[in-house]
Parts: C-alpha cells; sequence; structure tokens
C-alpha cells in the first residue's frame, strides 16, 4: 500500500511540474508586419520589387518571397531554388534564412519561395 502511494504521489508531483513548466514556457511573438515590400535580387535571373509575407503557425514562422516583376526563365521544379534571405536585426547585425522550398513553375510564370 505504501509504494502505491508514494508512486501516485511522484505522479502527481511530475504531473504538477509539467503544468508548471508549461505555465512558464516562451510563447511565440506573433509576426509583424505581416508583410513587407522589398527590392529582390535573383542574380542572373532579374530582381526587382517584391513580396515578403510573414506567417505563424505556433513557434514556427514561415517568410514566402512573391514577385510579378521576377519570372521563372524556364520551367521550374517543386522545391529546386534554393534561397536565402538576410534580413536586418532590430538590434543590429543581420540574420540569414536559407531553404529550398517553392511551387512548380512554369517558363514565364512568376516566382514564389
Amino acid at each position: 500500500m505504501r509504494g502505491k502511494r508514494t508512486a501516485t504521489g511522484a505522479a502527481l508531483a511530475a504531473g504538477a511540474l509539467a503544468v508548471t513548466g508549461l505555465a512558464f514556457a516562451p510563447t511565440a511573438a506573433a509576426v509583424t508586419p505581416q508583410t513587407a515590400t522589398i527590392n529582390a535580387s535573383c542574380g542572373i535571373f532579374g530582381g526587382g520589387a517584391a513580396t515578403l509575407t510573414a506567417t505563424q503557425s505556433g513557434t514556427s514562422a514561415t517568410l514566402t518571397l512573391t514577385s510579378s516583376a521576377i519570372t521563372a526563365p524556364v520551367a521550374v521544379a517543386q522545391d529546386t531554388i534554393t534561397s536565402t534571405l538576410t534580413m536586418a536585426k532590430a538590434g543590429g547585425g543581420t540574420v540569414v534564412f536559407s531553404g529550398t522550398k517553392n511551387p512548380a513553375m512554369s517558363a514565364g510564370s512568376s516566382v514564389s519561395v
């Protein structure tokens, strides 16, 4: 009987600690602003005005760049464009995001990465 009470007490203590941990877990700050107009450079593929859109799901954020000024020179398969985005931090310095995520695009279509 005593062993059962100890196990129950330990389980309750672990549960209380888990709830306390959730209460003090950092929350994700909302992504603001949600859109911005930037001047994008895609090297030999051109450049121009582009819209940078930020979306957030829980603690994860996604940045999407779309532009009608920059078009695909040839048909592009899904997830084949390697993109690098360098952003200035509010407190100074920069942060670099990179990835390979894009929809399939036909030649001449607007770019989205």
